[in-house]
């Protein structure tokens, strides 16, 4: 089996030689190793350098902070993990992989960036006790496009890292939509309202549970997972906590928070 395995890896390293996530350069590494992380050296040192970047709205570290977005904090999550500042205006690692994940279904990124985030979720669940994962599903449309649900991918991942079991709570209802990212942040809470609806089948399996964390790939307004906090608030009371690989941080003018 060893061997088999072994011919298996350097074939598949010939023919589909592994590219950095974030810059699309080939890795280099021997033909034999098992490519786990999806990186080139370069991305790699830029990547634990976003990590240490500030968050513009308390000014902790990225990996340290729970701010979440102002959608967040009014549906009353006082929680949010992720590992780095998510810019639409300017390129970097994060924002790479991120939209890369959204379109390739790469195990190596998902477990990587899973790794990543289960340090802190780890945290949070020891901190509040028995939990559960789950994720906010993707559009039908997306998922017949490129195949694959790139958040509960993430949290399938998540939930073996951090030992605790993924549930798929949520799925999408048949009420029509935008697409968030034409809409401005303010309306596309209300276009996410009503869009998920609770797995009746599944919520029985949430007794005795502690907290619920909920995984996305990336939170911009956190419309949808505050839609997805809100439908899940009507059957269970715990602690919810937010995770995503990545955040838009809000702007401050004149030293005041604004999004």
């Amino acid at each position: 089996m060893m061997r088999e395995n072994t011919f298996v890896r350097l074939l598949k390293n010939l023919l589909f030689p592994p590219k950095c996530v974030a810059c699309r350069e080939f890795i280099q590494k021997d033909l034999l190793d098992k490519c786990e992380i999806p990186l080139c050296e370069k991305c790699r040192a830029k990547w634990e350098r976003e990590k240490l970047d500030r968050c513009p709205d308390c000014e902790l570290e990225m990996t340290v902070c729970n701010c979440g977005s102002r959608m967040l904090d009014k549906v009353g999550v006082p929680d949010t993990v992720k590992l780095v500042n998510y810019s639409v205006r300017h390129k970097s690692v994060g924002k790479s992989a991120v939209l890369y994940m959204k379109k390739h279904k790469n195990s190596a990124a998902f477990d990587f960036f899973a790794t990543q985030l289960s340090f802190a979720v780890s945290r949070k669940i020891k901190e509040y006790g028995d939990a559960v994962i789950t994720y906010v599903p993707r559009s039908e449309k997306s998922v017949s496009e490129y195949g694959f649900d790139q958040s509960k991918m993430l949290a399938d991942r998540l939930a073996d890292k951090c030992g605790v079991e993924c549930l798929n709570l949520f799925s999408r209802t048949l009420r029509k939509s935008v697409e968030q990212k034409k809409l401005s942040f303010s309306d596309r809470f209300g276009n996410a309202k009503g869009l998920y609806e609770l797995d009746e089948r599944v919520t029985s399996r949430l007794e005795g549970i502690k907290c619920v964390v909920i995984v996305d790939d990336v939170i911009t307004s956190g419309a949808s997972l505050s839609a997805c906090v809100e439908t899940l608030k009507s059957v269970f009371d715990g602690e919810i906590v937010c995770a995503a690989v990545a955040r838009t941080g809000k702007k401050r003018k004149n030293g005041k928070k604004s999004d």
